[in-house]
């Protein structure tokens, strides 16, 4: 058996950091920071015409500590009138039916492939809704979202119209069957949040989320 030369084991363990550390630097999703917000005529968030402040890779959405006031705060030139909108890739490992959920002060959204799967965009104040269960009409019906294996298109809406302002993005994962929601309520009011601890629900990790393929 030959031995390896120095100068080929170096090039491989440079090919061995290179790989891990592209790797950890594709994992989260671009977020792009907007002054103002815009509601268009179909209900949905809408970034036209807004000015971009700032974009950067978020490592997960999770920008809310739970607290009845929480204030985030992360365009400083436009502190309660802002958008944020959050692109990337999501994969999926295990094949299935998958929940998308979000509580968000103000609205939110939720694309999977294109196609709108939760519908929060409400004026609020950290408001729960998923795809599966908690919708704005009583006995609201969902389709059921049906993942394949692999790498989906995720795009995350957030805006914020005035006051106390954050998000969190939750899924239900098909080997989690049936659960109760994160938060009690649909419209908090001045009703503080309250998470449900027996909840299956879970914060999307930054382990399945991607910049770029």
């Amino acid at each position: 058996m030959k031995k390896l030369t120095l100068p080929f084991l170096i090039i491989i363990l440079t090919v061995l950091i290179w790989a891990c550390s592209s790797s950890n630097e594709n994992h989260g999703l671009i977020g792009s920071y907007y002054k103002g917000h815009t509601i268009n005529a179909s209900g949905n968030i809408d970034i036209s015409g807004l000015e971009k402040v700032f974009e950067r890779t978020d490592s997960l959405i999770d920008f809310w500590n739970g607290s009845a006031n929480h204030a985030w705060n992360p365009v400083k030139e436009s502190t309660n009138d802002y958008t944020v909108v959050w692109n990337g890739y999501i994969y999926i490992e295990e094949p299935g039916q998958y929940g998308f959920g979000t509580i968000s002060d103000d609205g939110s959204e939720v694309w999977i492939d294109d196609d709108l799967i939760v519908a929060n965009y409400e004026y609020q104040w950290y408001d729960w809704e998923d795809n599966i269960s908690e919708g704005d009409n009583q006995g609201e019906t969902f389709p059921s979202l049906i993942l394949d294996a692999g790498y989906h298109k995720i795009s995350v809406r957030f805006f914020e119209g005035g006051s106390y302002d954050g998000i969190i993005l939750y899924w239900l994962k098909p080997e989690m069957g049936e659960s109760i929601i994160p938060y009690n309520g649909t419209h908090f009011s001045d009703i503080p949040p309250v998470f449900n601890e027996n909840t299956n629900w879970e914060i999307v990790p930054n382990s399945v989320l991607f910049t770029k393929k």
